[in-house]
Order: C-alpha cells, then structure tokens, then sequence
C-alpha cells in the first residue's frame, strides 16, 4: 500500500486551522501514531458557566509530582496562569493537603507515569478520596491504555508532555467549570 502523505499533510492542516497541534510518534509494529489536540468551546447548558482563577482571581492548585520528577516549567506555566501553588511528592502528604485545605484546592496537578509504582499509587489514592477537585495527569511517558485507566481513577484530563501554556490553560478552564444545579422537575 503505496501511501502519498496527503493524510498527515490534510490532518495537520485541519487541526491547525482548529487551533490545535499535532505529533507523530512510533506506532507498534513499525508504524506510526498520530496524536493531536484541538480547541473545543464548552457548550453552554441555558446560563453562563463560571471559572475558577478569572482576572485577578488566583486558582488555588496541588501540584502532585513524585520525588525526582521535573517540575520547574510546569511550576512556571501554572504561575502564569495566575495559580498558587502547593507542591506534594507522596500519597500521604496529598491526602492530608487535600483534606485539611482551606480554602479548598480547585484542580490536583497530577506529573507521573502511571506505569510506574509512585505514579500509580498516588493516581489510586486520589481516586479513592471523596470529595477532592478534579485531578488534571501530566506525563512524559504515554502508554496504551493510560486514557481508560485515568477514566476509571477519576482523572478528568490527561496531558502528555510537552505541555503548552495554551492546553494547559484549557484544561484548567474545562476542570473548574462550574454547571448551575439543575432543577429536578419533580421537586427532588
């Protein structure tokens, strides 16, 4: 099957006239794998929708990252974006900053793998915690798979490195979206 690249070259343009980017990497068996973002608009459900960290208002994030993982360009990129930080290395520490934060965080900034047994224990344990923010994963090494498993950990957003200011930006914006309560029709 003679193929011509007219694929990728259509696909990158598509997605670039969408606002998004593009990268390809090796795929199983000698082929390749073509990943790619695009901006979305958050549809509205009958009121305007409110975010979290809006012009002068600082998001309050947990930057969860294993010991000797780097973290300074992410710590920069959530700077800029008007966060304050707290940084947490292990289960314990996450828990009990989750648990007796005040006020509470908006987003857990999770940086692992979750191939590796730190990464993994810590995306288990805040899966397990009632009532936490939303959990946003970055991480270097994607594996197959990682998108299902973060679902059924909870995790709202998966990030693979090099994270952009821009998708970063975007996914804080989608996670601390807040939806009105809806009203019961039946008074419930």
């Amino acid at each position: 099957d003679a193929r011509t690249g007219l694929e990728l070259a259509i696909s990158r343009q598509l997605v670039a006239q969408m606002g998004g980017r593009t990268w390809v990497e090796a795929g199983p068996n000698g082929g390749s794998l073509l990943h790619f973002t695009v901006r979305c608009e958050l549809a509205s459900r009958g009121s305007e929708r409110t975010t979290g960290g809006s012009a002068g208002t600082s998001r309050r994030i947990l930057l969860v990252a294993p010991e000797g993982e780097p973290v300074a360009t992410l710590q920069d990129q959530l700077r800029s974006l008007n966060a304050t930080l707290v940084v947490t290395h292990h289960a314990e520490e996450t828990t009990r900053e989750i648990r007796e934060a005040t006020p509470p965080f908006e987003v857990v900034v999770l940086v692992a793998s979750l191939n590796s047994r730190r990464g993994s224990a810590i995306a288990e344990v805040l899966g397990a915690l009632p009532n936490r923010p939303p959990v946003a994963l970055v991480t270097r090494k994607g594996h197959r798979g990682d998108a299902t498993r973060c679902r059924g950990l909870g995790i709202g957003a998966y990030l693979p490195e090099p994270v952009s200011r821009r998708d970063l930006e975007d996914v804080l914006q989608a996670l601390t979206a807040i939806d009105p309560p809806s009203e019961d029709p039946r008074g419930r």
